[in-house]
Order: C-alpha cells, then sequence, then structure tokens
C-alpha cells in the first residue's frame, strides 16, 4: 500500500532500525558503523524531519513509497521508486529484521518495478554499497545487473559502491 501521512513515523523507524544492516560483512568495522549512524542522523535531518519534506523528496509526479504494514499497524517494510523522465531509482527498501525471508522484499520490488514499468521507464537502478552481499543477491534474483561501481571515498578512506541496474528493451523483467 502506498504510504501516508500516518505511516510516516513508522517508515522514520524501520529506517533507523535497517540502515546499519545494509553494511553488510563490514557493519561490526567502527568506522562503517559511525558512518551509518551519522548517515542515518543527516538523512532524518534533511529528508525525513517532517511530511511535507519527505513529500517533496519521495512523493512528487510519479514517484512513490509502498509500506507493509503487521496486524498492529506497525510499518514492517518499505520500498520506494523516484521516477525522473523515464528513468527511475529504486529507494529505501528496507525489511524489519523480525519479518525477513516471509516475500516482503519481493512483493516490494515487484510493486516498485511494475510502476516504473506502467509510467514508461525505460530504465531502473538502484545503488547499494558492495559490502551489503544479501541484498545485491536479492537484487540480482529480481532480475538486476551490476553496471558499475563507483568508488567514493568517506574520511579519507575508499569505500565501493555497486551501481546495479534493471534494463527491460526485450527482456523479461521478473522471474
Amino acid at each position: 500500500m502506498e504510504i501516508q501521512r500516518q505511516d510516516f513515523e513508522g517508515f522514520v523507524s524501520l529506517f533507523k532500525r535497517n540502515v546499519h544492516e545494509a553494511l553488510g560483512s563490514v557493519k561490526d568495522d567502527p568506522m562503517f558503523k559511525r558512518l551509518s549512524e551519522e548517515y542515518s542522523q543527516v538523512t532524518c535531518t534533511q529528508e525525513f524531519n517532517n511530511w511535507e519534506t519527505f513529500e517533496s523528496i519521495y512523493l512528487t509526479g510519479k514517484s512513490k513509497i509502498w509500506v507493509i504494514r503487521d496486524k498492529n499497524q506497525t510499518v514492517i517494510a518499505s520500498v520506494g521508486l523516484t521516477i525522473k523522465e523515464t528513468h527511475g531509482e529504486i529507494v529505501r527498501l528496507y525489511v524489519d529484521q523480525k519479518h525477513t525471508r516471509k516475500g516482503y522484499g519481493n512483493m516490494l520490488m515487484k510493486t516498485a518495478v511494475e510502476h516504473g514499468l506502467s509510467n514508461d521507464c525505460k530504465k531502473i537502478i538502484l545503488l547499494t554499497p558492495s559490502s551489503n552481499e544479501g541484498g545485491i543477491v536479492f537484487y540480482k534474483k529480481m532480475g538486476f545487473i551490476e553496471m558499475g561501481r563507483h568508488v567514493f571515498e568517506l574520511q579519507g578512506k575508499k569505500t565501493n559502491l555497486r551501481i546495479l541496474s534493471m534494463m527491460y528493451k526485450d527482456q523479461k523483467v521478473l522471474p
């Protein structure tokens, strides 16, 4: 279901609980742990500080965010697709650790990709740290292929960020 204003606090809480997990094998590295905490703080300040700011970034035009709630109406999973012209970007895919391996990520990704296709996206990309091994396996199962790798320098230390992209020309998009 598309995110509603009443889901906002639950979405931010899900983000805070899950952003660190995306670091994968390096999540116990003190520098990466600190960087994920700083990233979480900056994101909450600049993008999630209130509903109006969040809406202006993620819910304009054809861009959307979807959430799944549990029986208590707690947000337990999310994904977004931002669309600019004929390109989409998967953003904010999170599944609460207590609810992984239940098909929620798969369902949300299919929803986002189908939304992109129905809105004439020729290409859908996502960015993920190269240390997010589990996420990369999942994205590849969903049909994404690695298109490139960009090296970012964070506090003087180089880190890899994989750029995964899904192309739609004459391809079966989803398994």
